[in-house]
């Protein structure tokens, strides 16, 4: 706890207001978080089939997306923030995964459609420390592997006929590989796109849907749009003050309205007041609002979030990773050559970008 000095004695009447928005630290501008910076990494699945599946009851498969941004794909971290790039699909995600779908499948012209409805596909590339002890090997080629991808997807599956839906399964998982984007989708991303349909071929729908409640398609599409039906996403205000968790922040209602933020290079803390002259960290918090901007805790900082469709991303940790400079001294006339010196190792922030899950409140 902080005692406070005696200037700020009149603090809770008005001045907190002011000094709570504004950090001793000023916000670098290139820090935050800025889509349009980055340029495009497009990707492709594999054109050549890697299975057939059968499907005599479907006449095709439809993909429907319904992410919070339809915008990309993913990112691909690189060493330097300016070098970060989004990751697409060539042809967009719908026509993508249809087109790959239909090369793998054979449909026998039945009464059905599968629809694949997808809330949520997020792929991310990144750097793995450089420290020996977190090199990983890679027993094919014995070489060490420097990037890691991971696959976030969710899937919702159904049958349609005579313009009713039917629920047939959820398709959720979470992957991750010692591979670049490139050798990741290729071993990942198409095989696991196989697998969430893979199940349709064991299911009869004659005998699945009968006890099934049918769905009209504008049923099901207000059911996918009321995800995005939260008050942070339908104001263009935000109200001042700290959000004690992921609900207060998209219901726009923080309830703690006094607050004081002091930023440093590691690590920012966040003050609230008790009784009329102190102060206490106030250490679980999901994040502030400073009345203009919002700002999420990740690690031991806060970042601001910045919004891009129903969808809110940040530049920023969750880690401190052990980093040194190296520059080379100037040319010796002598020699020809140069010295390369290397800087005493020190701490700092992993900063990449990251999306919250507008359903769960993680980050990732």
């Amino acid at each position: 706890m902080l005692k406070m000095p005696g200037f700020l004695a009149g603090w809770m009447a008005a001045s907190l207001v002011s000094v709570a928005q504004t950090a001793p630290k000023k916000i670098d501008n290139d820090l935050v978080f800025n889509k349009q910076k980055y340029s495009q990494k497009n990707i492709s699945l594999p054109e050549k089939p890697l299975t057939k599946l059968e499907f005599p009851f479907l006449e095709r498969i439809e993909v429907v997306d319904m992410r919070s941004d339809t915008s990309c794909i993913g990112f691909r971290n690189r060493r330097t923030e300016k070098n970060n790039q989004t990751l697409q699909f060539s042809a967009g995600l719908k026509s993508e995964l249809e087109t790959f779908l239909n090369k793998n499948s054979h449909y026998g012209n039945g009464p059905y459609d599968a629809v694949l409805v997808v809330k949520n596909y997020w792929v991310n590339e990144f750097g793995i420390d450089e420290d020996e002890e977190d090199k990983v090997s890679d027993n094919r080629s014995g070489k060490y592997n420097f990037r890691k991808s991971a696959l976030r997807a969710t899937i919702d599956l159904y049958l349609s006929k005579d313009d009713a839906y039917y629920v047939a399964y959820r398709f959720d998982t979470l992957a991750t590989a010692f591979l670049g984007i490139i050798d990741f989708t290729d071993n990942y991303l198409a095989p696991l796109l196989i697998s969430s349909v893979n199940r349709l071929q064991e299911i009869n729908p004659d005998v699945h849907i009968v006890s099934k409640r049918k769905f009209s398609r504008k049923e099901l599409q207000d059911y996918y749009a009321q995800r995005w039906d939260k008050p942070i996403l339908k104001s263009n205000q935000y109200v001042k003050g700290v959000y004690k968790n992921f609900t207060e922040f998209i219901n726009n209602k923080p309830s703690i309205v006094q607050y004081v933020v002091k930023k440093d290079k590691l690590v920012d803390m966040l003050y609230v007041p008790v009784g009329k002259d102190q102060l206490t960290p106030a250490r679980d918090v999901w994040g502030y609002c400073d009345g203009n901007k919002i700002f999420i805790k990740s690690g031991e900082n806060f970042y601001p979030l910045v919004r891009v469709q129903n969808a809110f991303y940040f530049l920023g940790s969750k880690e401190l990773m052990r980093e040194q400079d190296d520059y080379y001294m100037p040319l010796d006339p002598y020699t020809g050559t140069s010295m390369r010196v290397v800087s005493e190792p020190y701490l700092r922030n992993r900063l990449v970008p990251m999306k919250v899950d507008m359903e769960k409140g993680t980050t990732y």
